[in-house]
């Protein structure tokens, strides 16, 4: 059972974080192709490769570049690891996070506590 993810942020689909374990549990036993847009969804695949409910060999993510032109193939390795990370996978949450971090650090809100 082979399962072909391809990450797009753009024309990707986007699932509920509720459905996102159940959806993947059903890609699991039957493999297919997913376009998905954000990086929950692949660090669920990524910890069912982990905890060997998907053998490593059964996924394929895909990744186009379209700023440089370029298409990855990425494997997950048995630790849920991905072979290579490039600019602009899945970075939306680490880009919106490090501005939250970065502002935080630089003008501190003391009235805010979250």
């Amino acid at each position: 059972m082979k399962i072909k993810l391809t990450y797009d942020a753009v024309l990707g689909h986007a699932l509920a974080d509720g459905l996102i374990d159940e959806f993947v549990s059903l890609l699991a036993k039957g493999g297919g192709e997913f376009i998905f847009s954000n990086s929950l969804f692949l660090d669920v695949f990524r910890l069912y490769v982990k905890r060997g409910k998907i053998k490593p060999e059964d996924v394929e993510v895909l990744y186009f570049d379209r700023v440089n032109k370029q298409s990855y193939s990425i494997s997950i390795n048995k630790n849920g690891r991905c072979s290579c990370w490039p600019t602009g996978f899945c970075s939306k949450l680490d880009e919106t996070l490090g501005e939250l971090v970065d502002w935080h650090l630089t003008k501190p809100d003391k009235t805010a506590l979250i």
